[in-house]
């Protein structure tokens, strides 16, 4: 690999665009279904632990762990390389993440505040929002501070809206990418060695801001960058080896489920590999036509509205179909499928209303993502 010229600019060609663009619709769909997992059902009158067949249990891992484990790192490459790709004023980027990072942050985590605030002094719902760690009424500005900032002082609340972590990562690492940047550019296998030992060894920073996971994906996205790897250089892996290697690595994570031996390594592998596997993959959804194509697109662009509203409202919504369906297997299944589906319809037909009949907040919302909304 050559060394990358001063200034030069990173293309992102039509092909990594499609490829990116159905990559954020996959992404969007797996981080519901890791949420749309559960074991339990907390109510007011007491948690139900649910005791699943292995067979059940074994296809929520593969399809809320194993698989999807991939996404958030996915989305931190993805940010890292459209980043990166040209120079950038870093307080330009600072003030434009601030906007389509942290008022969307603060917003949504304020939402939620006053949400269960509000449903817990109404006593036909409050069942349905009685963790006790987000008793709103209990909390001291320790507990508030913990709720925002995810910073683990509190009792029990920490991030009010949990997935929120990611965009605060994320910020943290657009102030010090720079920094990131130099030291990639001046000891680019040093640096690249430290951080792969930061995660095979787990060595993690106990900073409530940043984690050695956020680090290594963000810093990778600038390595591709870098050495001019794009993501449709995909392509040149062999679709008939990545898929058994995709496979064994799922299946060996599986079998070894609770063996917490080489489990930074397993995951590393189960990450690396399924991005490839899923870049790949993208190559062919991303030629689909017809509804599958609109379907794509509509999830492309509503994705960031889907991360950012789908995680309590899931548990809500799987609260709502325990009280409502009856209490077996067969209802518990399809509770797991339809939790998530049913979220993923809502979040969009929330985001086409709030699109059409509230542009301002939807802008606020999405960071002022979509231009053209600023035209309405």
């Amino acid at each position: 690999m050559g060394k990358n010229k001063k200034n030069k600019v990173y293309l992102v060609n039509d092909d990594d665009k499609r490829i990116i663009g159905t990559l954020k619709a996959v992404f969007a769909v797996m981080v519901v279904f890791i949420h749309a997992n559960f074991s339990s059902i907390n109510m007011a009158t007491g948690s139900v632990t649910f005791d699943f067949p292995k067979w059940f249990t074994m296809a929520k891992t593969i399809l809320s762990d194993a698989i999807p484990k991939c996404a958030v790192p996915g989305f931190f490459i993805m940010a890292s390389v459209l980043l990166f790709k040209r120079e950038f004023d870093w307080k330009k980027n600072v003030l434009k993440k601030a906007r389509t990072l942290m008022i969307p942050y603060f917003i949504i985590n304020t939402f939620w505040i006053l949400f269960y605030a509000c449903a817990q002094m109404v006593p036909s719902v409050s069942v349905f929002f009685s963790n006790p760690d987000k008793i709103v009424a209990n909390w001291s500005w320790v507990e508030y501070l913990d709720a925002y900032l995810g910073t683990g002082v509190g009792s029990g609340v920490h991030l009010i809206y949990a997935p929120l972590w990611f965009v605060e990562h994320l910020f943290v690492l657009n102030i010090i990418s720079p920094v990131i940047k130099m030291i990639i550019d001046k000891i680019p296998v040093i640096y690249g060695v430290a951080i792969i030992c930061l995660l095979v060894f787990d060595v993690n920073f106990n900073m409530f801001f940043l984690n050695n996971v956020s680090l290594f994906y963000f810093s990778l996205g600038y390595y591709l960058v870098k050495y001019g790897i794009h993501f449709s250089d995909v392509k040149n892996i062999d679709y008939r080896i990545i898929t058994p290697l995709y496979i064994a690595v799922t299946v060996l994570n599986m079998l070894t489920l609770g063996d917490e031996r080489f489990a930074s390594v397993k995951d590393l592998a189960q990450i690396i590999i399924g991005l490839l596997w899923w870049a790949h993959t993208a190559i062919y959804l991303s030629g689909l036509e017809g509804v599958p194509n609109a379907v794509l697109k509509t999830l492309e662009k509503y994705n960031f509205i889907i991360y950012i509203f789908h995680y309590n409202s899931i548990t809500i919504l799987q609260k709502l179909l325990f009280k409502l369906l009856p209490n077996n297997l067969v209802c518990i299944v399809a509770e797991y499928f339809i939790s998530a589906i049913i979220m993923i319809v809502l979040c969009i037909v929330l985001a086409i209303f709030m699109e059409r009949f509230m542009p301002r907040i939807f802008s606020l919302l999405i960071g002022d993502r979509d231009k053209k909304v600023k035209a309405q």
